[in-house]
């Protein structure tokens, strides 16, 4: 695929996308997901990595993203490589995962970890606190939103990976 094949499917300019690939600027969490989108393969999926039939994934050494605005990051628990992807997730006080639901096919499911989250999907609202989990079809429009004074942890299984 061309840069600028790419760029328009992504709906990013041709001058990012090279940027990106040589390394000269840091994309946001929404345009790695609008390339990857684009590409037609999960986001963590972009950072690489070799197939093992056992992979440990040191603390110290985990991929991680964050969101431009500061709202979310990701710790990626799992080998981008594997058939569902395990991520530790961050959202700051009054901080929404993304500015606009979104979709991608596949299947999560949510543990919060600490503080609590309010979980959007296909317009309904499920407020979770620590302990309470949430699963659903990621192919209907959602996001994640922290509505407290606290940071909110949780912990994602994604299957498919997508992220």
């Amino acid at each position: 695929m061309s840069l600028r094949s790419l760029a328009t499917t992504a709906g990013v300019s041709v001058g990012l996308i090279s940027q990106v690939e040589r390394g000269l600027t840091e994309p946001s969490l929404e345009t790695m997901r609008k390339i990857a989108a684009a590409l037609g393969v999960p986001l963590f999926s972009l950072f690489g990595s070799e197939e093992h039939d056992v992979e440990v994934i040191r603390a110290d050494s985990r991929i991680e993203i964050k969101s431009p605005h500061g709202g979310i990051r990701y710790s990626r628990l799992s080998p981008s490589s594997g058939a569902m992807e395990l991520l530790e997730g961050a959202l700051g006080p009054h901080r929404r995962s993304s500015p606009e639901p979104h979709t991608h096919p596949a299947h999560e499911c949510l543990l919060v970890l600490s503080g609590r989250l309010t979980i959007h999907v296909d317009g309904a609202s499920h407020d979770l606190a620590v302990g309470d989990t949430c699963y659903f079809d990621s192919q209907h429009p959602h996001f994640y939103e922290n509505k407290h004074e606290e940071e909110a942890t949780f912990l994602l299984a994604v299957t498919p990976p997508s992220f």
